[in-house]
């Protein structure tokens, strides 16, 4: 099962920049997800569970190091505080999900 622990250095008003995780099986290293060509999905919802979003997530390079992506788009991320969040792969016949973790949303200063 995929983990993240605890996504930080993301704020209020960030869009356009690729947001890059590491997903992490239970031993701490990177999970190889390469298998999971389908529909790659971030989900996340804010603090007050006003806003949910779904964000594409893309392989940084092919997946195998667990390394993926997901870009904001302007008006996404626009409280702050700790929000649920939670990967979804899945590929022909199958789906995997992480364990929830929470993006921490700073508020910055602008």
């Amino acid at each position: 099962m995929a983990t993240v622990n605890l996504l930080t250095d993301v704020y209020v008003g960030e869009y356009g920049d690729a947001i890059i995780v590491t997903l992490i099986d239970d031993d701490g290293n990177p999970e190889d997800v390469s298998a999971y060509t389908s529909t790659k999905t971030l989900h996340a919802r804010s603090p007050d569970a006003q806003k949910s979003v779904n964000w594409t997530v893309t392989f940084v390079n092919t997946g195998a190091d667990g390394v993926v992506q997901f870009t904001p788009a302007q008006g996404d991320i626009d409280r702050h505080g700790d929000w649920e969040a939670q990967f979804e792969l899945t590929t022909a016949g199958s789906s995997k999900k992480s364990f929830p973790f929470v993006m921490r949303v700073g508020k910055g200063v602008l």
